[in-house]
């Protein structure tokens, strides 16, 4: 059974696009606005956020209408950062 969720969403501000992948140990969320990923834990805390390398690349996917890239890269993080390779 897969445990993840993915959401699309708005950001407040701008209505920007918003990217999030979720689960029992948190979530992995991209703001297009301030080109951003945040990995969150179980308790809502962010524990980090991820280099420009990585943010360009999700950005790129997100100007391509890539989607299922854009989660594709969220679940991987999640798996490795948040939920030590079990999901």
């Amino acid at each position: 059974m897969n445990q993840l969720t993915t959401t699309t969403g708005e950001h407040p501000a701008d209505g920007s696009p918003t990217f999030a992948v979720r689960g029992p140990a948190g979530a992995i969320e991209y703001d297009v606005l301030g080109n951003h990923v945040r990995v969150i834990d179980d308790s809502g805390e962010v524990i980090d956020a991820m280099g420009k390398a990585f943010y360009t690349r999700m950005r790129e996917y997100v100007d391509l209408g890539d989607n299922d890239a854009v989660f594709a890269a969220l679940t991987d993080l999640y798996r490795t950062d948040l939920a030590g390779g079990a999901l």
